[in-house]
């Protein structure tokens, strides 16, 4: 199988060289393609060349890690990103994450660290590979009125019948009788496009909806139906049926700032609205006060954290807005029923 080609990039050659020398690129299915000393020179190689991930270093002259991410996740969407930083850069780093980053990097970088790092992105680049390679069959075998229809239960917060996640799954099933990989494949991609629908209207949801679609053969049907039921719970809970615009605009920023203590002031500054009036709108419109629901825009965030990222718990206690672990570790069991560490468990 062809390895992931992936672009580096550190303005300090001494980095890029040492790293090069990795034993990693040879024993992974990753190889080191390219190495590229700024921003606008990755940009450059991007443009002639494909690349599957880019590592990148945060505080560079010029264009910073922070916006070559932007740029790539709006110009390459499937590319992959991992930032490279030191500990007090945990804050860039943070901001990478909600960006779009997969992981981060600590340094000085190793050979261990890079295998790590490569070994929780691997399964991503996997995932999308497999979609790639049967992309146009998977479309050709969904039914687009059942995603359409589902879409609406979901966005209107009305529980999914039983039989609408069942006509989908036996439709494509027929398709490809007595093939349950076939059928994992294109429920895995169906997912995939009901995820993405949703982001597509609310792009601040990308922070807190699950990435994970893999299905097992065996019991891909079932699987099916509990990822778009915990979809629709995540709907519920955020009370999407009740947003309008304004309040699309403020979760859009308050997503932003999920980890800053002053959140609500940034994003009453960005939104140009007071913050008495946002919390009238919140309790007015959802139903649910304030504080309850950045609380709740926390813990989602922390719980896709611990299911995505290699993050410790202080440091995603940190990326959620809390200094204290124990008190973090304190909310999480209280919203979750488990601690953070029992969590992160249990879904691994």
């Amino acid at each position: 199988m062809q390895k992931y080609q992936v672009l580096f990039v550190d303005d300090d050659r001494a980095v890029g060289y040492i790293v090069s020398r990795f034993r990693v690129w040879e024993n992974s299915d990753f190889s080191l393609k390219s190495i590229a000393s700024s921003s606008a020179e990755a940009l450059k190689l991007m443009e002639k060349e494909s690349y599957d991930l880019v590592i990148t270093d945060i505080r560079m002259p010029g264009m910073d890690g922070l916006e070559l991410i932007r740029t790539i996740k709006e110009r390459y969407r499937r590319t992959i990103c991992i930032i490279s930083s030191t500990y007090s850069d945990f804050e860039y780093a943070r901001e990478g994450m909600r960006l779009g980053a997969a992981d981060y990097i600590s340094k000085p970088l190793t050979d261990k660290k890079m295998e790590e790092g490569l070994a929780h992105v691997k399964n991503i680049l996997d995932e999308e590979r497999s979609r790639s390679t049967v992309g146009a069959d998977l479309f050709m075998a969904m039914d687009q009125g059942l995603e359409n229809r589902l879409l609406d239960f979901i966005l209107d917060g009305r529980e999914i019948p039983e039989k609408l996640w069942k006509s989908a799954a036996a439709g494509i099933e027929a398709r490809y009788p007595g093939q349950p990989e076939k059928l994992a494949c294109v429920l895995e991609y169906f997912l995939q496009r009901i995820k993405e629908q949703i982001q597509k209207k609310y792009p601040w949801l990308q922070y807190f909806i699950d990435r994970e679609n893999k299905l097992d053969a065996d019991s891909c049907k079932e699987e099916f139906a509990a990822s778009l039921q915990e979809i629709s719970d995540l709907a519920g809970r955020f009370q999407l049926s009740a947003q309008d615009s304004t309040l699309n605009r403020i979760c859009t920023s308050l997503s932003s700032h999920i980890g800053e203590a002053d959140a609500l002031d940034k994003t009453a500054e960005e939104v140009e609205l007071s913050k008495d009036y946002i919390r009238v709108l919140f309790r007015n419109k959802t139903g649910i006060g304030f504080s309850k629901y950045m609380t709740m825009m926390r813990m989602e965030y922390a719980k896709e954290l611990l299911r995505t990222s290699n993050l410790k718990i202080y440091e995603i206690a940190e990326a959620c807005g809390y200094a204290a672990i124990d008190y973090f570790a304190k909310r999480f069991k209280e919203y979750t029923g488990a601690a953070p560490i029992q969590y992160r468990k249990e879904i691994l």
